[in-house]
């Protein structure tokens, strides 16, 4: 039963295995202070029309750490707007990134390039990167249990 299980999550597009990846990623992610008000909505920003974005409009209304889960196309390439929770953004992050705004990417390179954490697909399976620098400064935490799950982890 339980390989029956895996066997269909393993046939799963990959956007939708993603998604379902990052939302439960936001799970162990640590927002500063005051960025997610007790009762507020976690608000995904999607900088990019892509597939991955499309299922992640699909994951509104999930519950993530008690928090309603919202998403909302926005502008490519300009300032996530300051009640974004989680950009996801295409080949570059956007510039000036607001204090407490996790930046995703799932683009080759997407950690050099100021994202900080990068969703890939890997021999048919999902993992993702992280860049522990580029998070602190945005005052992002990701907790040590997430970090042990992680394909690569930047602390540079």
């Amino acid at each position: 039963m339980a390989w029956a299980c895996a066997q269909a999550w393993a046939q799963q597009p990959a956007e939708v295995l993603k998604a379902q990846v990052l939302v439960k990623v936001l799970r162990f992610v640590e927002w500063p202070a005051g960025a997610l008000p007790p009762g507020q909505p976690m608000q995904v920003c999607l900088a990019v029309d892509s597939p991955l974005a499309q299922e992640l409009g699909r994951s509104a209304g999930l519950d993530v750490q008690g928090r309603m889960l919202r998403t909302r196309q926005v502008p490519q390439g300009v300032r996530l707007p300051e009640d974004c929770h989680v950009g996801l953004v295409g080949s570059s992050a956007p510039p000036d990134v607001a204090p407490g705004v996790l930046v995703v990417s799932e683009e080759v390179g997407a950690l050099d390039r100021g994202a900080m954490l990068a969703l890939l697909v890997e021999d048919g399976r999902v993992a993702f990167d992280v860049e522990l620098e580029a998070a602190r400064r945005g005052g992002v935490g990701f907790s040590a249990r997430l970090l042990r799950l992680a394909r690569f982890v930047r602390k540079d």
